[in-house]
């Protein structure tokens, strides 16, 4: 079963049983809560070849460990099909905002690339929500 991301949920499943089979409760189920990523803001959307990227975003979902640890966030950077993890952000905490910056590399200001962004969480002992990623918001790089 797939839920939205929320507090935790105690399922209880009964087969009340017909006339050739025994009714059976549930001794296990498995249940699958992803966290809930979400991108407030990016800007710019049009950068030039050397220009950074900003991103802020929150982490939602309830429980978040105390500082130190906090939980993880890292920022995926990707261009068609293919991606790369760029960095992990490890102190997510409190109401579960945070940002990120991506400075691209120098290029020809002919050379245009749309690259996507996307911020994904990372499975941890002490956070109670499966992995899972934002939307993927897109760039221009070049031009």
């Amino acid at each position: 079963m797939l839920f939205r991301s929320g507090p935790s949920r105690l399922i209880k499943a009964v087969y009340k049983g017909n006339s050739k089979d025994a009714p059976v409760k549930s001794r296990r189920a498995k249940v699958i809560v992803p966290a809930r990523v979400k991108v407030l803001r990016l800007w710019p959307r049009r950068v030039p070849w050397g220009g950074t990227v900003h991103i802020r975003g929150q982490l939602k979902g309830g429980y978040l460990p105390p500082a130190p640890a906090g939980e993880l966030v890292r920022l995926r950077l990707g261009y068609g099909r293919s991606y790369t993890t760029y960095g992990v952000k490890t102190d997510v905490t409190g109401d579960g905002r945070f940002s990120v910056s991506y400075s691209f590399g120098p290029g020809s200001s002919k050379v245009v690339r749309h690259y996507w962004f996307e911020e994904c969480t990372l499975p941890a002992d002490d956070y109670p929500y499966a992995p899972a990623c934002s939307r993927k918001i897109t760039v221009r790089v070049g031009g």
